[in-house]
């Protein structure tokens, strides 16, 4: 069933008011004005949306043309399409008309016929042109929260750049602190409901005129024109308390970088970039906090992170910290709960043996501080509560000020993918990793970029310096001792440490401690070497002068 239209017919001439509603009544819901004031009174006061006007030009009391000017300053009006009824076609008075915002017009005498059709089809394209911008909105608007989305914001940011590439303004990347547990403890509908309340005060937190955006999942973004850039420190830190300050039953907070054009980019993907430097340099700092880019953060002094359990959280397998003597759970993520098949609030606090081995007592292969010292410490541990063999990594961490034991464990039982995530999570810790064939040659196969810094070359520069082995680091002596122990390694499929020197390239002899591990991966062996810095710490370095004098 065709949709009725509500049409008004504004005339000062009660019979031509008459002959248009006789042409019109068929089809639509009619109102009448006698005059402009009384045709801009109706309009604002109609119980049904009015879809077009017809209007009359020469009046008392408002005229035509004043009703145009009106109708077109007026935002709740100035869609409504006008058609204006004329003497002459062509003539000047439409012009003018045209000029003041009419749609089309209606020419003295009546046409029945052409008048329906004028009406029709106008409505007809102003349904058309509104679909279609209902259907941009939603195309440019993030459906959960209502905000931008990340086509609305990259266009925003592009737009602002060509209109004024040298203009200033600020680039904000902001993400929620530690969401994924949410969705982890209490399920993705309180996570939507949190991430809807999050946008509303982020909403609050910005003017007419700046962008805030959600570009896909926790994490938002925003555009500020033309910022004072000394008060912005304190708006950002009024948004982190916006956030922090939510009333919810899941609290969450938000961390933010921001980039500057156009002195860090005047396009879209650096000002990105640049900002999520920053940003990640904030969540390293202990998040609920936030940085703006400088390009020292693109070389960024080695340190121990204060926090970790931002990327902790996103790392696929197993994770685990634990007090450093009693052994309670103080953080695991999501796949350490599985691992210990319950929910993540369930295993806190309690002792890592019993919820993640099912054991009784103390795990007898866990590493003590003693045996890890300030390096990495590797064991095995075949769980029969498991039925599978897992590997272990075992690292001496503060966490939250507490002395802390985290333990990276994954599943040697099948071909191990998580090489590029303990990559991660070493270099933070200034591990030097190298994987190498164990074909007997010691190819490098990949490397950290730690390890490239400690023996003082650029990734591209290796191969030619060093034969791209890792035997060209090496004397003859550690060559022949490190072939020799290797081959045996392979051959039990058990690693080992050792101390030994890396002759780097300005011909110093780099004391290290060499964790070494073997592995299959795609049906092929690998040796996977980390190297510790001994001059770190002065217990690492008796630790490494009394290995050597024991080989001696």
């Amino acid at each position: 069933m065709k949709k009725k239209h509500t049409i008004l017919i504004v005339d000062d001439q009660e019979i031509n008011r008459h002959l248009l509603g006789n042409i019109l009544a068929p089809d639509y819901y009619l109102l009448y004005a006698a005059d402009g004031k009384q045709a801009l009174s109706v309009l604002r006061n109609a119980d049904k949306p009015v879809s077009a006007v017809l209007l009359d030009i020469l009046m008392p009391v408002m005229d035509g043309y004043q009703v145009l000017e009106a109708m077109k300053a007026d935002p709740h009006l100035s869609a409504i399409p006008v058609l204006v009824i004329t003497q002459k076609a062509g003539s000047e008075e439409e012009l003018l008309a045209f000029s003041l915002g009419a749609y089309d017009f209606i020419s003295k005498p009546y046409h029945p016929q052409l008048i329906r059709h004028r009406v029709d089809r106008t409505i007809w394209l102003m349904e058309s042109t509104d679909r279609r911008r209902r259907a941009e909105s939603r195309a440019m608007t993030d459906p959960l929260t209502g905000l931008a989305n990340r086509r609305a914001f990259e266009e925003s940011v592009g737009g602002f750049l060509e209109t004024e590439p040298e203009g200033s303004a600020a680039f904000l990347m902001i993400d929620l602190d530690n969401f994924k547990t949410v969705n982890d403890l209490y399920g993705h509908l309180e996570g939507d409901l949190v991430l809807k309340t999050v946008s509303k005060a982020l909403q609050g937190c910005f003017s007419p005129g700046e962008t805030v955006a959600r570009l896909g999942g926790d994490e938002f973004a925003a555009l500020i024109p033309h910022p004072d850039w000394e008060k912005l420190p304190q708006r950002l830190e009024a948004i982190c308390r916006s956030v922090a300050a939510l009333e919810e039953k899941c609290r969450v907070a938000c961390t933010i970088g921001v980039s500057g054009s156009p002195g860090n980019g005047q396009d879209y993907a650096s000002l990105y970039r640049r900002a999520d430097i920053a940003l990640l340099t904030a969540k390293r700092m202990g998040k609920n906090q936030f940085q703006i880019y400088s390009d020292i953060m693109n070389h960024p002094v080695p340190m121990q992170m204060r926090n970790m359990e931002w990327l902790l959280d996103e790392i696929e397998e197993a994770v685990l910290i634990t007090d450093r003597e009693t052994r309670e759970i103080l953080y695991l993520n999501q796949p350490a709960a599985d691992l210990a098949g319950t929910e993540k609030r369930a295993c806190l606090g309690k002792e890592c043996y019993r919820t993640i081995w099912g054991r009784e007592t103390p795990c007898p292969f866990c590493a003590t501080p003693q045996q890890v010292g300030t390096g990495i410490h590797q064991c095995f541990n075949r769980s029969a509560s498991h039925g599978k063999i897992f590997r272990v990594i075992t690292q001496m961490i503060e966490w939250d000020e507490k002395p802390a034991r985290l333990q990276y464990i994954w599943d040697i039982t099948k071909e191990n993918t998580a090489r590029k995530q303990m990559d991660i999570i070493f270099s933070s810790l200034q591990v030097g990793l190298v994987k190498c064939e164990a074909d007997g040659k010691m190819i490098v196969t990949d490397a950290n970029d730690v390890f490239y810094h400690m023996i003082g070359c650029t990734r591209s520069q290796f191969p030619s310096l060093y034969g791209n082995s890792l035997y060209g680091l090496l004397s003859a002596e550690n060559v022949h001792r490190l072939a020799t122990r290797c081959a045996q390694a392979v051959s039990d499929m058990k690693g080992f440490s050792q101390a030994t020197e890396l002759i780097v390239r300005d011909g110093r002899h780099l004391p290290v401690i060499d964790d070494i591990s073997v592995f299959e991966e795609s049906g092929k062996l690998y040796c996977f070497h980390a190297f510790t810095d001994v001059r770190r710490s002065k217990q690492l370095w008796e630790s490494y002068a009394a290995s050597r004098n024991g080989e001696s």
